[in-house]
């Protein structure tokens, strides 16, 4: 009984017992009733060093990590041909199946991709000096790639698992190019101690490394132009940027702590049952909304908004972000950034509840450095099933999910869909969209999406008793709060017409956006205060 009142007296952050459940209102996300209710997150808020808990070395960054390789032993020439195979039915509107689960084709056959791609790994820069092209994507295997594409004078990006696996790359230096329907793999024997003529370095001078960029800046942008936000300085602002109300709702035991707009339980019991070890265990059922990721969508590339600062200063142009607005389809193109913030972690709290993930503060994934996000083609071979979902036919059906989304949780069924932001697909930092500020929004919740299918997103199970691999998201378990260049107070479920919400928030500088993603947490807590 003592750690059931132990459990209930932290969670619910000293709240009066009569506090009040406020009901449903469009557009925005339930006010708290009692006024006291966050005194003591802002009290823990404000005493810790922030800057030190997120100033952490770069090179640790899990952005950075990407996937070894080894060098090449000889130089050989060999052909791929990327086959994707869908692994659900894809529906039209009325539940047709459009594509059959095990519908297998080439994307090779509808799409071309003009550039080469160039692997190498850190130390072949000689190698690559004598062999790279002005329009090609060069691609480390890990590091950091911001300072490596500082010294090339060129945007260098990263090789991620899933571009290493649908691109068939084994060793390094590799080239990669599309010729008609399969990929031409050269890869070249890699011998260290083998220097590199003088005279052939010397054809890669200053100019033609300009240049490189140059040519680089105008396949990326040619559509968008960059728009002329100021990358803020400010550092986070935990008490003042984050919308602490949006933990809520909460219930503990099947009691509603504080009201708030979720999906309704599969079960109102509140008991829960693990089955995972030998003998079934009992426990409670808890769930809250924990603020758990900082995602930011900037223009300005490399401009990390929760640090203050920017990486690097590329030049103008290069891999930077805007809006369209030439075109009646608007069309926006931003960088975007996902942070493990683990606020919980970091202020000492909920610690009775033992299902929050034990993890430090860390850049998950920055976009500038990945090339799919930035080459939509390039995108549709890595992510082929973009080609079934982002069609006519497909995006129909969203019209359902863009109702769900604005009057209450959207559809999980439709996970290609985004409400009223738009397509899933292509995942690229490219969306079309009439408003800038609901197009950032749109990026941000690509930008989750975008993590479970680099199988970087896990989710608490319904009954709350493990953690599960999410390559296909479940949108009614996040929420978004804007952070800058507005703070909102209020947190949005994916896909809510801007029209409820956007209003105030328009920046006549198109600025950079910061966002906070809450995640619904489900656990099934027994008395020893641990997991079953």
């Amino acid at each position: 009984m003592q750690k059931i009142m132990t459990l209930l007296i932290s969670a619910t952050l000293s709240f009066a017992a009569s506090a009040a459940t406020v009901g449903n209102t469009i557009g925005q996300i339930y006010d708290i009733a009692e006024p006291d209710a966050l005194s003591e997150i802002e009290s823990r808020v404000r005493s810790v060093d922030w800057s030190k808990e997120m100033n952490k070395n770069r090179e640790s960054w899990h952005a950075f990590r990407g996937v070894p390789l080894p060098v090449a032993k000889e130089t050989r020439t060999r052909t791929y041909v990327p086959f994707y195979t869908s692994l659900i039915d894809v529906p039209d509107k009325e539940g047709r199946i459009l594509y059959p689960k095990g519908y297998t084709f080439n994307p090779l056959q509808h799409v071309h991709l003009p550039q080469r791609i160039v692997v190498i790994s850190p130390g072949q820069e000689e190698w690559l000096k004598s062999h790279v092209q002005d329009t090609d994507m060069v691609l480390y295997t890990h590091g950091d790639v911001i300072t490596k594409g500082e010294s090339l004078g060129r945007p260098a990006f990263i090789l991620d698992p899933t571009l290493q696996q649908r691109l068939d790359v084994k060793v390094t230096p590799s080239i990669v190019q599309q010729e008609g329907a399969h990929l031409v793999i050269n890869e070249f024997a890699w011998n260290p101690e083998k220097k590199t003529s003088t005279a052939l370095l010397k054809l890669m001078s200053d100019d033609m490394l300009s240049a490189t960029s140059d040519v680089l800046s105008t396949a990326f942008n040619a559509l968008i132009p960059a728009a002329r936000a100021e990358c803020k300085t400010s550092f986070l602002n935990p008490v003042t940027d984050i919308g602490w109300s949006c933990i809520f709702p909460m219930r503990i035991a099947g009691v509603q702590i504080v009201g708030g707009e979720e999906n309704a339980s599969h079960s109102d019991s509140p008991v829960c049952v693990c089955k995972g070890g030998a003998v079934p265990t009992i426990g409670l059922k808890t769930s809250f909304w924990e603020p758990k990721r900082i995602i930011d969508t900037v223009s300005d590339p490399y401009c990390m908004m929760p640090l203050g600062t920017t990486l690097t200063t590329p030049k103008p142009g290069t891999l930077a972000g805007g809006l369209n607005e030439n075109s009646t389809s608007k069309r926006a193109f931003q960088q975007a950034h996902y942070y493990i913030f683990p606020a919980w972690k970091i202020l000492n709290m909920f610690y009775d509840i033992p299902c929050l993930d034990d993890e430090g503060y860390d850049v998950a994934m920055m976009t500038e450095i990945l090339p799919q996000w930035n080459n939509d083609i390039l995108s549709l071979i890595i992510n082929p099933e973009a080609l079934l979902f982002a069609n006519p036919i497909s995006t129909i059906t969203c019209s359902a999910d863009a109702a769900a989304a604005s009057f209450g949780m959207p559809l999980n069924a439709l996970f290609w869909c985004m409400g009223s932001w738009g397509n899933a697909y292509p995942l690229s930092g490219s969306i079309t969209s009439t408003d800038y500020v609901e197009a950032n929004a749109g990026i941000a919740a690509r930008t989750i999406y975008m993590m479970g299918r680099l199988g970087l997103l896990w989710n608490t199970s319904d009954d709350g008793c493990y953690r599960e691999l999410a390559p296909i998201w479940r949108k009614d378990r996040f929420k978004l709060q804007m952070m800058r260049p507005a703070r909102s107070t209020t947190c949005l479920p994916i896909g809510r017409e801007g029209l409820l919400w956007t209003g105030g928030k328009h920046d006549p500088r198109k600025d950079n956006f910061m966002w906070m993603m809450f995640e619904k947490k489900d656990c099934c807590v027994r008395y020893s205060g641990s997991v079953m």
